[in-house]
């Protein structure tokens, strides 16, 4: 049973095992998810290098060399 195998092995890692169907409802893990990713988004945004770019930048640096 899949259930059994999951419960030893979070046991395993000394995780704890949720019981029941927990406090967090889906909206609300939703909604923290959203914002978590906005967060990264911005950094990605900024950090961002299109294959094409990181191309030209590596055909650049092959010309001045």
């Amino acid at each position: 049973d899949w259930v059994k195998r999951l419960d030893a092995f979070l046991q395993f890692n000394e995780e704890d095992i949720l019981h029941d169907k927990g406090k967090v409802t889906a909206a609300i893990a939703k909604a923290f998810a959203e914002k978590e990713f906005e967060k990264f988004r911005v950094l990605q945004d900024r950090t961002y290098q299109s294959d094409f770019d990181r191309l030209v930048a590596e055909t650049s640096d092959d010309l001045t060399e």
